[in-house]
């Protein structure tokens, strides 16, 4: 437990965190804004889209989410585990920790909970800053993008979409976690390095000639939470989705695990 409330401390009294968390507001906000304030007078899709988002504010809430999904959470994630590990051993108190009488899997484990916890929260807070503004702003009419669903119906199915999203982020949380022991002492590295992989797999994704092995890729179905918005779901590709990015979390976990136990972090 002392292990663990320690590792509390050094993330959520970080600055960086609190950097993290103030961007997960004002993001929202900015957006609320530019939506309610700009005069859309540019392109026609411009507008469209404007006009979409600015219809309700559970519309407004699912634009939000979207592009939280496509800008922000990816690189909120990336930097909450890339620097879990590599952080530390720059600062030099990583090979302090590990003199301690405690396991060096007790010390991975105690580290992924605390970022787990803290990518949920970042998550969460940008999520209710979403729902926050686009009521103030734009009222508490019902979500209306692949059909019409009332405000009790259109929340769980948001909630769940959150749920969602959060699960498929778990590879990003690994790769970014195992980056980071690999990298060592260079924070920069590990989460630089999981920005640049997760883009190329989106650009695969999106390229034509490679249809033969899309299928397999962990971002392939990571905006299948959209299908939680229209009246009727279709759970099959969520499901995909979520076996998917499990599998590749646990790979690359189960490799960070391996190799922070047998590697030399105590310099």
């Amino acid at each position: 437990m002392t292990l663990l409330m320690s590792e509390v401390r050094r993330l959520y009294c970080r600055r960086a965190f609190a950097g993290v968390l103030v961007a997960m507001v004002v993001t929202p906000i900015a957006l609320g804004l530019l939506i309610r304030l700009g005069t859309h007078s540019g392109m026609l899709e411009a507008r469209q889209f404007a006009a979409f988002a600015g219809a309700s504010g559970l519309n407004f809430t699912a634009v939000g989410l979207l592009i939280g999904c496509q800008l922000v959470f990816v690189a909120v994630v990336a930097f909450i585990f890339g620097e879990s590990v590599a952080r530390e051993a720059s600062w030099g108190s990583l090979g302090a920790l590990l003199c301690e009488p405690v396991s060096r899997q007790r010390v991975l484990l105690c580290k992924t909970m605390v970022a787990v916890a803290a990518m949920s929260i970042a998550v969460a807070v940008y999520v209710a800053t979403s729902i926050l503004v686009g009521a103030i702003l734009f009222g508490g009419g019902p979500l209306d993008i692949r059909g019409e669903l009332p405000w009790p119906t259109a929340l769980l199915r948001l909630s769940l979409s959150v749920v969602y999203i959060t699960v498929t982020l778990s590879w990003v949380a690994a790769l970014a976690l195992m980056l980071s022991v690999i990298t060592h002492d260079n924070p920069l590295a590990p989460v630089g390095g999981t920005v640049l992989i997760v883009a190329v797999c989106r650009l695969i994704i999106d390229l034509p000639t490679t249809i033969a092995f899309r299928d397999v890729l962990p971002l392939r179905y990571y905006d299948a939470w959209m299908d939680l918005l229209a009246p009727f779901v279709n759970w099959e590709q969520m499901v995909w989705g979520v076996l998917l990015s499990l599998f590749f979390a646990s790979t690359f976990a189960a490799f960070a695990a391996v190799r922070f136990q047998t590697k030399d972090i105590t310099r």
